[in-house]
């Protein structure tokens, strides 16, 4: 289940993916060690990279 750190997490990679995670960190006020976390995760989950 996503809490509301998660939905932030992904409406801001949904507005711009190549967003870092240390500027997301900075926008959320979440730590970054959580915002990492929490992309890694919703990233191996939820998010495909199509790379051509």
């Amino acid at each position: 289940m996503a809490d509301k750190f998660d939905i932030f997490i992904i409406k801001e990679l949904l507005k711009d993916p190549s967003i870092t995670t240390l500027e997301i960190s900075l926008k959320s006020q979440i730590p970054f060690s959580i915002t990492h976390k929490k992309r890694r995760l919703i990233e191996s989950k939820v998010c495909k990279k199509i790379h051509s």
